[in-house]
């Protein structure tokens, strides 16, 4: 179940509903701080907006891929517990000086911008 972010941070639900979500449209947020907590199921995360500032993905234990269209103001990036994510798509966050994946051994794929620092490749399937 695909449901945006923006929809769910006002709106109360049951932990049975928050653990039916899988899939997360981020618009209109500048922060995913708590995603993890709320949404403990998350495979995907998606944004087509530029307000995020801090991708915060800290404890989602399922997440598989995030894409984000259009980032250009993200600055931070939190993928601690991320430990399953195989894709991850930050070509637009222009702003990004660096990103950290350590221990996230399934990564296939990755795009990041051009200067940005990354630490723990040697952890992932890329080459």
């Amino acid at each position: 179940q695909s449901v945006p972010w923006q929809y769910l941070r006002w709106r109360r639900i049951s932990r049975d509903e928050a653990k039916a979500v899988t899939s997360v449209e981020l618009e209109g947020v500048a922060s995913t701080q708590g995603l993890g907590k709320t949404f403990p199921n998350i495979v995907t995360v998606e944004s087509s907006d530029d307000k995020l500032v801090n991708l915060d993905l800290s404890g989602c234990g399922d997440l598989k891929a995030v894409e984000l269209n259009s980032a250009s103001n993200v600055t931070v990036v939190n993928l601690d517990g991320c430990d399953n994510i195989e894709r991850l798509d930050l070509s637009n966050a222009g702003e990004l000086k660096s990103v950290d994946l350590s221990g996230k051994k399934k990564l296939a794929t990755l795009a990041l911008p051009q200067d940005t620092k990354v630490g723990g490749i040697k952890d992932t399937q890329l080459e």
